[in-house]
């Protein structure tokens, strides 16, 4: 008798382990999931840091308004997820948004690309999307850089209402 219950808790001890150590691999190794983060104006974040330098910026409401081009932030991307995605929600007041890039190399070496799309989503406001491969950027320490680029004259704004970044693997 005392066999057979020495056994039964054999078993359910492994078990125990097993589940743990799959519960591990899974908080660990993420699964194929997508990753999403959103830029806060007001402070920086674990992934993602606000829009610099200031002298640039102008916050107003929830909006973060670009005064002048160019402007950066930095993002810490997880090392399973090859692919970003990044959507920009901004509304054109004279400034337009032409391009962002990843930083691919040591000083002013930026991956510039122009969106792969930009659709309405009401009341004047767009939002572009842009693609890009986190493996050909440049990471010097646990960080890659990313600029946004818009054009128009110095007295003309553009507003944004949302940076958002999704990973994929």
């Amino acid at each position: 008798m005392k066999k057979k219950i020495l056994k039964i808790i054999r078993i359910l001890l492994i078990i125990v382990v097993l589940l743990f150590l799959l519960w591990l691999v899974d908080k660990n190794f993420p699964v194929t999931k997508p990753l999403s983060f959103e830029v806060n104006f007001n402070q920086d974040q674990a992934a993602i840091s606000k829009l610099k330098p200031v002298s640039r910026l102008l916050k107003l409401g929830d909006n973060q308004v670009i005064l002048g081009s160019p402007v950066y932030f930095n993002f810490r991307p997880i090392q399973f997820y090859r692919l970003a995605r990044f959507e920009i929600v901004y509304q054109q007041n004279g400034r337009s948004l032409t391009e962002m890039g990843g930083k691919s190399g040591v000083g002013w070496s930026y991956n510039l690309e122009k969106p792969i799309l930009i659709s309405d989503v009401g009341n004047g406001w767009q939002k572009a999307i842009f693609d890009f491969d986190l493996t050909k950027l440049y990471r010097p320490r646990n960080f890659m850089e990313f600029i946004i680029n818009s054009s128009g004259e110095s007295n003309q704004t553009m507003a944004i209402n949302q940076i958002k970044v999704t990973l994929y693997r």
